[in-house]
């Protein structure tokens, strides 16, 4: 559901259907790729199916070059072309989902989707999946950098599209730090400073190599962060090994503001941020710098909590945030820019359904880049829980709110997500002391929820804003801030294997 801040916010999205095309062609190739966690094939049919792969289930999407009259069927077996399962889905667009429970753990699983007529026949067949549903837990988590005599804390993650480089950036006492690395988390490159003064909140967003109008654009890392009062920008290009040091280039400032997110994409980046409750984007495009900032949010009242995701199809920017406008709780508002930042709509649009008093609050966004859906994901108080919303019309309107269910029964706090390339929403929240995480898609959750962090929970052991990021083939990436005891925060990080 800034469903990073690829985040949904803390997705980093890349790839652009016309122009960028060694960018898509890349994508397709992970597209393609199959792995214990993410499955995907595509076919001359049109369907192209994914599944990704949790404890006793799978979760089973597929976008369509067509609607097909009659809805879908999905279909499944243990052994090729032999299926006992089947499950219809009354879907009248072309990107759907369905979850498939009951199944067995470590067992291979055959998978197709059937498009159907007006008359409820088979029309057309997707390719066959091989999938296989099992227990899905992290690794052991470990600090990223050596604790100091400061508090670390509000750590922003983004990951390449095939889980190198990977990045983390955190606040530390009077300024930021930015740590990599080139092995998917397993060792890290001594952490590079960022800034100086407090409430730093640094934001990340990774741009992929491609090439646009037979011009190369290279791979880069955008860091946006506050210091002294101001929103200021990094550019770095990564390094080709972790012995050498990142290279970031001059910092460019943008206007007065705080709690920054960026996202960047093909030859453009583009960062949100928060000044006396307002909502305000700066965009470079192409080699020319940042233009004059825009305001975002377009009602009376305090706005707060800005999450960005781009489309890459039509390049539309979408900025989600929380506000409190004349009913007087907080609500879940999104403002777009169709001309790449230049300008945003005459009028923000409403995501929740809540009709209470109760607040939307901590919003995450993410667009899909091939159905373009636009998922958000947020806290809601009308139950305590994290809801979920979609739209399929270029987020003008939305479905109703989804309540997720996705703790243990207690209350989730500071929720983030990302979204694989499947619709799946990898979701990451606070549950009392320690941090939880689970899958779900519009038909709900289909992984138990678990705990990332080894220690924390227990006595004295307390984690705070964690953060999460998937790559291309499903690995899951988490980090947080865990304290212990009188040492103050310190930056864990965990993956799946």
């Amino acid at each position: 559901m800034s469903i990073s801040r690829v985040t949904l916010a803390a997705l980093t999205l890349v790839g652009c259907s016309e122009r960028v095309v060694d960018l898509m062609e890349m994508k397709q190739q992970g597209a393609d790729m199959t792995s214990t966690h993410l499955a995907s094939c595509g076919s001359a049919s049109g369907l192209e199916i994914h599944a990704a792969e949790a404890e006793a289930a799978l979760s089973v999407t597929w976008n369509d070059g067509e609607v097909a009259p009659g809805g879908y069927r999905v279909r499944w077996g243990r052994a090729t072309g032999e299926y006992e399962g089947t499950q219809t889905i009354a879907c009248g667009r072309p990107g759907c989902e369905a979850v498939l429970g009951g199944l067995i753990d470590d067992t291979d699983y055959y998978v197709v989707v059937d498009a159907l007529d007006g008359a409820g026949e088979v029309a057309r067949t997707s390719c066959e999946l091989v999938v296989t549903p099992h227990v899905v837990a992290f690794e052991a988590d470990a600090a990223i950098a050596e604790p100091t005599s400061k508090p670390q804390d509000f750590p922003a993650l983004v990951v390449g599209v095939e889980g190198a480089p990977l990045f983390v950036a955190w606040e530390e006492g009077d300024g930021g730090y930015l740590a990599r690395s080139d092995d998917r988390g397993d060792t890290w490159a001594a952490p590079v400073a960022l800034g100086s003064g407090a409430d730093t909140r640094p934001a990340l967003g990774l741009r992929e190599a491609a090439t646009i109008d037979g011009a190369s654009i290279p791979a880069a890392l955008f860091v946006a962060y506050a210091e002294a009062g101001s929103i200021v920008v990094l550019e770095g290009a990564s390094p080709s090994s972790p012995a050498e040091p990142l290279a970031l280039g001059s910092p460019t400032t943008l206007g007065v503001g705080a709690a920054p997110a960026v996202a960047a994409l093909a030859d453009a980046v583009h960062v949100v941020y928060e000044r006396d409750g307002q909502i305000f984007a700066a965009s470079r495009v192409g080699d020319a710098g940042f233009g004059a900032e825009v305001r975002v949010d377009t009602g009376e009242g305090e706005a707060t909590g800005a999450a960005i995701a781009v489309d890459p199809s039509t390049l539309a920017i979408h900025v989600a945030y929380q506000a409190r406008r004349p009913d007087g709780d907080y609500d879940v508002y999104l403002n777009t820019s169709t001309d790449r930042g230049g300008t945003f709509g005459a009028q923000e649009v409403r995501v929740d359904d809540d009709l209470t008093d109760a607040d939307q609050t901590d919003v995450s966004i993410a667009v899909d880049d091939r159905s373009r859906q636009v998922h958000a994901l947020w806290k809601d108080g009308r139950s305590g829980g994290v809801y979920l919303s979609r739209s399929f019309d270029g987020a003008a309107s939305w479905e109703p709110g989804l309540d997720l269910a996705v703790g243990l029964g207690g209350d989730p706090v500071t929720p983030r997500a990302a979204l694989d390339h499947g619709r799946n929403a990898y979701v990451i929240f606070l549950e009392g002391s320690r941090p939880i995480f689970s899958r779900a898609n519009a038909s709900g959750i289909f992984d138990p929820p678990i705990a990332p962090s080894a220690a924390a929970g227990a006595t004295g052991i307390k984690a705070d804003h964690p953060t999460v990021a998937v790559d291309s083939i499903g690995t899951i990436y988490a980090a947080w801030s865990e304290g212990r005891g009188a040492k103050g925060g310190v930056i864990h990080f965990a993956r799946t294997p």
